[in-house]
C-alpha cells in the first residue's frame, strides 16, 4: 500500500510541474493583454486631453481606480472595460490594439 501511496505522490508532483508551468504562460499571456490595455486607455485618456480624475468622473469609477489600471495593477472587469470606453467614446477592441 505504501508503495502505491508513493507512486501517486511522485506523478501528482510531476503533473504540478507541467501544471505551473502552463499556467506561468497563461498569466504571462494575461499580464501582455493587461498592460497593452492599460497602455492604450492612457493614451487616448491622453489624447483627448482628460486627466485620470475627468475620466474617473465620466466613466463614474474612482479616480484610484483609473490610475492603478493605467499602471496595469488593476484584472479589470468587463464592465469597468465598457464604462471606460463609453466614456472615451471608443470601442472596447480598441484597448486591445497595438499602436
Amino acid at each position: 500500500m505504501k508503495s502505491i501511496v508513493c507512486r501517486l505522490v511522485i506523478c501528482r508532483l510531476s503533473e504540478c510541474k507541467g501544471y505551473s508551468r502552463a499556467m506561468k504562460t497563461v498569466r504571462d499571456k494575461r499580464m501582455k493583454l493587461r498592460l497593452l490595455a492599460s497602455k492604450r486607455i492612457r493614451q487616448i485618456r491622453e489624447g483627448k486631453g482628460l486627466s485620470q480624475e475627468g475620466l474617473a468622473d465620466i466613466a463614474e469609477l474612482h479616480r484610484t481606480y483609473v490610475s492603478s489600471v493605467e499602471r496595469g495593477e488593476r484584472n479589470i472587469t468587463v464592465d469597468s472595460l465598457e464604462c471606460l470606453a463609453d466614456a472615451l467614446g471608443v470601442d472596447v477592441r480598441v484597448f486591445f490594439e497595438p499602436e
